[in-house]
């Protein structure tokens, strides 16, 4: 865009900013061929053995995973896509213990 790089102190008050969400650069995919992350931000291997392997424990959370710029502030985006990466790492939730009723000691 024939921009050139000036610090924010220098630049105030007297010329327009504009600022820039980098997005994108971490492709999700359905294998390694077609992305670097799966669905759930899983980072694939290429030394696996099939297509689909990913490195254990190894998560893509931020704005990268997002294919491009969006038309709006990227933020709930990408907590979305954060809050589905770590839903599936934990897994379901455990189910609550069942209920009981106060019993009486008599008196």
């Amino acid at each position: 865009m024939g921009g050139d790089y000036v610090p924010l102190w220098d630049a105030l008050p007297t010329r327009r900013l504009m600022i820039t969400h980098p997005l994108g650069g971490c492709t999700i995919g359905p294998d390694r061929t077609q992305g670097a992350v799966d669905e759930y931000g899983r980072v694939y291997d290429p030394s696996g053995a099939r297509p689909t392997d990913t490195h254990e424990g190894l998560f893509v959370v931020d704005g990268s995973a997002i294919p491009g710029a969006l038309a709006v502030n990227p933020t709930l985006t990408i907590t979305a896509q954060a809050l589905k990466a770590v839903g599936h790492a934990l897994g379901p939730p455990a189910a609550a213990p069942a209920a009981t009723t106060p019993t009486s000691t008599g008196g």
